[in-house]
C-alpha cells in the first residue's frame, strides 16, 4: 500500500474513532434517553442500508474516487448538522447525512487499494491487502478514540463535532490531490445499472458459501450495535467522573485488539478451504460466549477486559471474512458486493436498534447480549451448511 494511501486511511479512520468513545454520551446530552437512543441509530442504520447498494453501484459505474469524495462532502455535511442540533428531532438530519457518508465510503476507497495492490502481487495478494487495510483502520481508530476520550465535553461535545468534520475536509482534499484511479475499461458494452445488478445477485445465489458469510455478518452487526449503543452508559456507571478520559482508552483497547488480531492472523501459518472455515467458526463461537460474559461486568478491569476480548474476535473474524469473500468476487463486482457485505451487518444493527429500544427495559444489557449471542451462534452454524455443497442427484 502506498505511503498516502496510509495516510488517507488513517486520518479517515482517526476521525471515526474520535466520536466513538463519546457517541452515545453526546445522544444522550442532546435529548435522547436509553430507549431512543438505539431509535436513533437506527435511522443512521436504515439510511445506510437503503443507500449501501446503490452507493456501491455508483462505485463500480462510475469510479471509487469520485464516490469516496462525495462521501468526504456527505461528512462535512453531517458534523454541520450535528453541532447545529439541540434535540432528538434535529439530531435525526445529521444522522440521515451521516449514514449517507457511511454508505458512500463503505467499500470505494478499500476496492480501489485492494485492485492495485492485486494486480501488482496476483490474486495470493488478497490476504495481505485486507489485512493491511484493516490493521491501518483500527491503528487509526484506536488513536482517535484516546484523542476523543481525553477531549472535553465543550458544549456538548462540539469540540469532538468540529475535529470530525475538519478531518473529514482534509482526507477529502488529499483523495483528490494524489490518489489516482485507473479505470478498467469493458471488454464489451458498458453495462447497463440492471445487469450489473442481476450479475451480482446471480454471483451471491450461485455461492452458497457467499450466503452464509452474509448470514454472519448480520448477527455480527447486531451484536456491534448494542456493545456500541451501550457500553458507554454502562461504563459511566460504575466510574467515577473523574475517570472519564478511561472512555476513549476503552475503545483504544477495542480497537488495539483489533490490530493484534489482525498481525498474528497474517504471521500465523496460512489456511485455505475448509482451514479457513474451521478458523473462522472457531473465533465465532469464541466470540458468542464472551458477549454473555461482557454483559456481566461490574468493575472496570474486568470491563476492559471483555471489552477487548469482542474485539479481538471481531477483528480476527473480519479478516478471515474479508479474505473469504474477496475470493469469490470478481473485480468488475468488488465494490457493489462488498457494499452488500456491509448492507447485511447494518441490517443486522437496524434489527436490535428496533429490538433493544422495545426490550432494553425488560431484558436490560446482559439480556440483549445473550440473545445476541445466540444469534451470533446460529448464524455460524447456518454458514456451515450452507458452505457444504449440494448433493448431485441423479436418477
Amino acid at each position: 500500500m502506498k505511503p498516502v494511501q496510509r495516510l488517507i486511511l488513517f486520518l479517515h479512520s482517526f476521525s471515526g474513532g474520535v466520536l466513538m468513545p463519546i457517541l452515545s454520551l453526546l445522544l444522550l446530552e442532546r435529548g435522547c434517553d436509553l430507549r431512543t437512543l438505539p431509535l436513533v441509530l437506527g435511522v443512521y442504520s436504515a439510511t445506510v442500508i437503503l443507500c449501501e447498494v446503490p452507493t456501491g453501484v455508483c462505485a463500480d459505474l462510475l469510479g471509487r474516487k469520485k464516490t469516496f469524495l462525495i462521501s468526504c462532502a456527505l461528512g462535512v455535511g453531517s458534523m454541520l448538522a450535528l453541532l447545529l442540533s439541540g434535540s432528538v428531532w434535529g439530531l435525526l438530519p445529521g444522522f440521515v447525512l451521516y449514514g449517507l457518508y457511511r454508505a458512500f465510503s463503505s467499500g470505494s476507497l478499500d476496492a480501489l487499494i485492494i485492485e492495485e495492490y492485486a494486480a501488482a502481487h496476483g490474486g495470493e495478494g488478497y490476504a495481505a491487502i485486507t489485512g493491511q487495510l484493516s490493521l491501518c483502520q483500527s491503528v487509526g481508530l484506536a488513536a482517535g478514540a484516546v484523542a476523543g476520550g481525553a477531549l472535553p465535553n465543550w458544549r456538548g461535545y462540539g469540540l469532538h463535532l468540529m475535529i470530525r468534520l475538519v478531518l473529514a475536509a482534509a482526507v477529502g482534499l488529499l483523495c483528490l490531490a494524489f490518489v489516482r484511479e485507473t479505470r478498467r475499461e469493458p471488454a464489451g458494452p458498458r453495462p447497463t445499472l440492471r445487469g450489473y445488478l442481476c450479475e451480482a445477485a446471480g454471483i451471491v445465489k450461485g455461492a452458497r458459501a457467499m450466503a452464509g458469510l452474509l448470514v454472519c455478518l448480520l448477527s455480527t452487526g447486531a451484536l456491534i450495535s448494542l456493545v456500541e449503543a451501550y457500553w458507554q452508559p454502562m461504563f459511566t456507571a460504575i466510574i467515577t467522573p473523574e475517570q472519564t478520559p478511561l472512555l476513549g482508552v476503552v475503545s483504544a483497547v477495542g480497537f488495539a485488539s483489533a490490530a493484534l488480531v489482525n498481525v498474528l492472523i497474517r504471521r500465523a501459518k496460512a489456511a485455505a478451504g475448509a482451514a479457513e472455515w474451521r478458523r473462522y467458526a472457531v473465533l465465532r463461537i469464541i466470540l458468542a460466549a464472551s458477549a454473555a460474559l461482557f454483559a456481566l461486568q461490574a468493575n472496570v478491569p474486568g470491563f476492559f477486559v471483555f471489552y477487548g476480548l469482542l474485539y479481538l474476535l471481531l477483528g480476527g473474524a473480519d479478516v478471515l471474512e474479508q479474505t473469504l469473500m474477496n475470493r469469490m468476487v470478481p473485480d468488475a463486482q468488488r465494490a457493489g458486493l462488498l457494499s452488500v457485505a456491509s448492507l447485511s451487518c447494518q441490517l443486522g444493527g437496524l434489527l436490535a436498534c428496533g429490538v433493544a429500544g422495545a426490550a432494553v427495559g425488560t431484558l436490560g444489557f446482559a439480556g440483549l447480549c445473550l440473545t445476541a449471542g445466540a444469534a451470533v451462534l446460529l448464524c455460524t452454524a447456518s454458514a456451515l451448511f450452507l458452505r457444504k455443497p449440494r448433493k448431485s442427484v441423479t436418477n
